[in-house]
């Protein structure tokens, strides 16, 4: 009886002590997911595939910018917002230069700086934008719920 006690007991210590290498394991994994979503999503922004961007979105999702009135709520404005941005531009490409994600359970956070360079009528126009992202996980699909962007206005 002795020897099963303690064996039962081992075993639960050792699978606390394993519980937090578990989790940690699985956060790694779904922030190399949240990475590849991001990634994913800039190839499809700067392609102008609004359909593919949309399938980043949830249908109840908020993007909002930096000025007055750039609030868009809902899938309808946020497309309508994209396609407004996609004709700002003939060709653009996306460095990130820097990236900080966070999860807990089926929400997760990205906050990143990227530099732009973007050509209209073979105009070359390069600027920064920072980016926050919150997601939640929806029928076993990341998307985002709520997504920020801010940019250095030059005058």
């Amino acid at each position: 009886m002795a020897t099963v006690r303690l064996f039962l007991t081992l075993l639960v210590f050792f699978v606390a002590a394993a519980a937090p290498c578990l989790a940690a394991e699985a956060d790694s994994v779904v922030l190399a997911e949240i990475e590849q979503i991001l990634k994913s999503y800039s190839q499809a922004f700067n392609n102008k595939d609004v359909n593919a961007v949309m399938g980043f979105y949830a249908p109840d999702a908020v993007l909002m910018g930096t000025g007055p009135g750039e609030r868009y709520d809902g899938t309808e404005e946020i497309r309508a917002a994209h396609l407004q941005f996609f004709g700002s531009y003939d060709k653009v490409t996306t460095e990130r230069t820097w990236l900080k994600t966070w999860v807990k359970g089926d929400a997760a956070w990205a906050m990143t700086m990227a530099h732009f360079t973007s050509y209209n009528k073979n105009v070359k126009n390069e600027f920064a934008i920072n980016t926050s992202v919150v997601f939640e996980k929806r029928n076993g699909k990341w998307v985002f719920v709520s997504h920020h962007f801010s940019n250095l206005v030059r005058e």
